[in-house]
């Protein structure tokens, strides 16, 4: 479902005109393997930053449920993974140690395991964030109704 458009990668498909959000989630990946840690203990290091722009079509409706930087075994889109799935898990495999996967999430939909609706979190193998931090004491509104950008460095 990802695109690129106007020079951005879209990762949802476009909303404009007669076409639904809903159920629908989206991956871009780098398909290259690399290590992260070696059977000795060491680990690697990586940065990556870019800039994001979480769009609300109109004002009025409420965003997506948010964004996810993902580190993962493979590139597939397991099915199901919309929602509150972020597209890293869904309802049988979310909390599965085999996902051996990490994200780091900007949500932006308060689910019941949730602090708020403007949250980012740690996430390992699951969608229910091992830590999590509010933005909104911080001036950041990851959805705002405005069209802002951010940078985000991981």
């Amino acid at each position: 479902m990802a695109t690129i458009s106007n020079g951005a990668l879209q990762i949802t498909p476009d909303s404009v005109g007669n076409f639904s959000l809903a159920h629908r989630s989206g991956r871009i990946l780098l398909d290259r393997f690399f290590k992260l840690w070696d059977g000795n203990g060491r680990v690697a290091s990586f940065n990556s930053s870019f800039l994001i722009n979480i769009f609300r079509l109109n004002s009025s409706f409420s965003p997506g449920e948010g964004f996810a930087f993902l580190i993962a075994p493979d590139i597939d889109l397991p099915p199901g993974s919309d929602g509150q799935y972020l597209g890293l898990t869904n309802s049988t495999t979310d909390g599965n140690p085999t996902n051996h996967l990490i994200a780091i999430e900007l949500d932006t939909f308060k689910q019941d395991f949730d602090p708020d609706n403007n949250h980012m979190g740690l996430d390992i193998n699951s969608v229910r964030s091992n830590k999590t931090v509010s933005l909104s004491h911080l001036g950041i509104q990851i959805a705002p109704v405005e069209t802002k950008n951010y940078t985000v460095w991981v």
